[in-house]
C-alpha cells in the first residue's frame, strides 16, 4: 500500500508549451498558441551569432576559459556564473 506520493498537474501543459514555441511572425499568433516553428535553420544561425557575441563579451573575464567553443563553452560560462 502506498502511503505517500506527489501529485503532478499536467493540465494545460501542452497549451503552455505550444505558446512557448509559437512563431511570432505567423499570422494571428499574438498571444495565442499555434504556429509552431518548424524551420529551425534561421533560429540556429541567430543563436550561434548571439552566442558568439556573448563569448566575445566574456573573453577577457579573469578565471573564465573560453578556448573551447560550443557546448564546452556553455558549460564554462554556466560554471563561472554559478560561482558565489
Amino acid at each position: 500500500m502506498k502511503t505517500t506520493g506527489v501529485v503532478v498537474d499536467y493540465i494545460g501543459l501542452a497549451e503552455e508549451v505550444q505558446r512557448a514555441v509559437v512563431d511570432p511572425t505567423s499570422e494571428g499568433s499574438a498571444g495565442k498558441g499555434g504556429g509552431f516553428v518548424t524551420d529551425l535553420t534561421e533560429l540556429v544561425a541567430e543563436f550561434r551569432i548571439t552566442f558568439a557575441r556573448i563569448e566575445d563579451l566574456l573573453a577577457d573575464v579573469d578565471g573564465l576559459d573560453l578556448t573551447a567553443h560550443g557546448y564546452e563553452s556553455v558549460r564554462a560560462i554556466n560554471g563561472f556564473l554559478d560561482q558565489p
